[in-house]
């Protein structure tokens, strides 16, 4: 009986540490839908793309600058291809972390965005550039 109660037990602390896993499907579209938004220059509303903490440590007026000039130094995309996901956590939320190499006119950068879901939508938590030439 013992081992049946500590079975039970067990499975219950299990069960209720498991965190649901994101849709990646859902996490690439999000993405993928900022590139395009991006490379139009269509800025009107670029922040539904972002959580609220990332709206908050920065203005839309300031990300929409640097959109700006990044378009500017690298040029109209031209494709865009999805390397590499991974399940993570970030700020102790369920993540997927997803890097894409996106060929500009001008140069390829590789960028690499973390995901989450908030208030039931898939946003960006965090986003990182670089140039790869």
């Amino acid at each position: 009986m013992k081992n049946v109660c500590l079975s039970i037990i067990l499975i219950s602390l299990v069960a209720s540490c498991t965190k649901e896993k994101l849709d990646l499907t859902k996490a690439k579209t999000v993405v993928e839908n900022l590139v395009n938004t991006t490379n139009k220059e269509d800025y009107k509303n670029i922040s539904q793309y972002y959580t609220d903490a990332l709206n908050e440590g920065e203005p839309e007026n300031v990300r929409i600058e640097k959109l700006q000039k990044l378009k500017l130094m690298l040029g109209n995309v031209e494709s865009v291809t999805m390397v590499s996901t991974s399940d993570t956590l970030y700020n102790d939320q369920v993540a997927l972390f997803l890097i894409y190499k996106i060929k500009h006119k001008k140069a390829t950068s590789t960028q690499q965005f973390t995901v989450i879901k908030e208030k039931g939508e898939y946003k960006i938590a965090r986003q990182d550039i670089e140039s790869v030439n």
